[in-house]
């Protein structure tokens, strides 16, 4: 497999539209008190939220050193 910085760049902006999509749906979650079931539903959504956005984060540092290294 041959990549070239085109490609790691597509990627990047592929990761940025998975951390936008992770942040609207913490967005929409519900805010205020909620029955217990539904509570925690909501709090399970909100850390696998962030667990991506924190994930894709780092696939996007990956990324920006394989730029650099073919530089």
């Amino acid at each position: 497999m041959n990549l070239t910085i085109e490609n790691i760049q597509r990627d990047i902006v592929a990761f940025q539209s998975r951390i936008a999509k992770a942040k609207a749906e913490i967005d929409e979650l519900p805010s205020g008190r909620l029955p217990f079931k539904e509570h925690k539903k909501r709090e399970r959504i909100r850390r696998e939220g962030k667990a991506e956005i924190k994930h894709v984060r780092q696939l996007i540092r990956y990324a920006k050193e394989g730029i650099e290294l073919r530089k």
